[in-house]
């Protein structure tokens, strides 16, 4: 069994004022970033942009708290995007939340008995085939917005959603286009744009992501009435300003058989993509993370 040992407990023993302050910049700029894709990320997989935010803030607590990574958090990410909605189409949503607990409960038993060292014999072309294949599910699934089309849910099958795509393809919105068009100039030029001001304008501007910009932008834009497009308050009713209170979800006992492998699924997906995430944050301070200590982590998160 592993030794409970989170990587805060050794950080904490040489920390600095100066440390501190590093992080205190670090973490407001994760911060700012993390807001719009964990709302984003909560859309794409189905569910409303509250959640996503819920969950970014929650699950990026409990990692950098219990984790074996000093660098590493946690929050909704792309590669479940996928995976969860087709999920919560075939099961229903509440036995999505029971496997998303019983795939913790798998990761917590990984991590207590050293199972994270299997992430070094998984081969480089799968995990690059599944993110390339997981970059398309999402590319697909947000055309729906990005050309404005009066399609209320996509489907969670491909096929059926370039399909769903072609049949509306007439009715695309010119201002939604316009606006989708805008933010990817933004985030392409962004910060590139500066040099020919100097590289002290570049390095300003490399501060502030590139999201963050479309994001203010977006909101003045729609907030001027340059352009009529749907919002996330006029879809999903804005962002309550507290947390939710956590409710029972509705289990269909029918299909109680059906989350034993998509809890593994997410359990795998999961315990793959965080420790290579904290593989490749070794690579940058130079130091090593306990992989265990981080499925476990994972798990309680």
């Amino acid at each position: 069994m592993i030794r409970f040992r989170p990587a805060i407990i050794d950080s904490l023993r040489s920390y600095r004022a100066g440390d501190f302050r590093a992080d205190l910049a670090a973490g407001v700029t994760v911060g700012v970033v993390a807001l719009p894709l964990a709302m984003a990320f909560g859309i794409a997989s189905g569910v409303s942009p509250a959640q996503g935010l819920v969950t970014a803030i929650l699950a990026g607590f409990v990692v950098s708290l219990l984790g074996g990574s000093k660098v590493q958090i946690a929050g909704p990410a792309g590669a479940f995007v996928g995976l969860l909605y087709t999920l919560g189409e075939r099961i229903g949503a509440g036995n999505l939340l029971l496997a998303t607990m019983l795939a913790g409960g798998l990761l917590v038993i990984a991590g207590a008995f050293r199972l994270g060292r299997i992430i070094r014999y998984v081969p480089v072309a799968i995990v690059t085939g599944f993110t390339n294949g997981i970059a398309v599910i999402i590319g697909l699934q947000q055309l729906r917005d990005f050309f404005g089309l009066p399609v209320e849910k996509m489907p969670a099958d491909f096929f059926a959603q370039i399909e769903i795509l072609a049949r509306h393809a007439q009715q695309a919105d010119a201002a939604a286009v316009s606006l989708g068009l805008l933010s990817l100039v933004i985030l392409h030029l962004w910060p590139k744009s500066f040099r020919q001001y100097g590289p002290r304008w570049k390095e300003v501007a490399k501060q502030v992501p590139g999201t963050v910009i479309v994001l203010l932008v977006g909101v003045l834009i729609i907030s001027s009435d340059l352009l009529e497009v749907p919002t996330i308050g006029s879809r999903f009713g804005g962002i309550p300003a507290s947390f939710p209170y956590p409710t029972a979800p509705d289990i269909d006992w029918s299909k109680i058989r059906e989350i034993l492998v998509p809890a593994i699924s997410i359990a795998l997906l999961c315990g793959i993509e965080s420790l290579l995430c904290a593989r490749m944050a070794d690579s940058l301070i130079r130091e090593r993370h306990n992989a265990n200590q981080e499925l476990i982590a994972q798990g309680v998160a």
